[in-house]
């Protein structure tokens, strides 16, 4: 990612710049995808990158949907960040970052599938 970022004058948010956003979050999505999401994106708290959160409740089941093709997070990067968390059931979808997007059909059968309480 480099040079595809932009941090803050206070080092506690970034956010893609515009040139990079095609590329690392929308390479596999529709054409319109990129006119319809640039002005709803933000900038993100850097925080988030680093702090550290409790153990999730023991009654509630754990999934991680993994993007193989993401160029943000990479699938290792995403399976090191899975195996963190107890439990955890890992559903895998074949697209980039945003599956919501570039897969929104298999995602929801993904989501579907979680919420029925069913095996991945």
């Amino acid at each position: 990612l480099a040079g595809a970022l932009e941090v803050d004058r206070t080092h506690r948010a970034y956010r893609f710049r515009d040139a990079a956003l095609a590329a690392n979050l929308y390479h596999d999505c529709p054409a319109a995808t990129l006119d319809h999401a640039r002005p709803r994106l933000g900038w993100q708290a850097t925080l988030a990158q680093s702090a550290a959160i409790g153990p999730p409740p023991a009654d509630t089941p754990l999934h991680y949907i993994a993007c193989t093709q993401d160029r943000t997070i990479p699938p290792a990067q995403q399976d090191a960040m899975a195996r963190h968390l107890p439990g955890v059931t890992r559903h895998t979808l074949a697209c980039g970052h945003s599956p919501f997007f570039a897969a929104p059909a298999r995602l929801a059968t993904v989501l579907d599938r979680i919420a029925a309480g069913a095996p991945s």
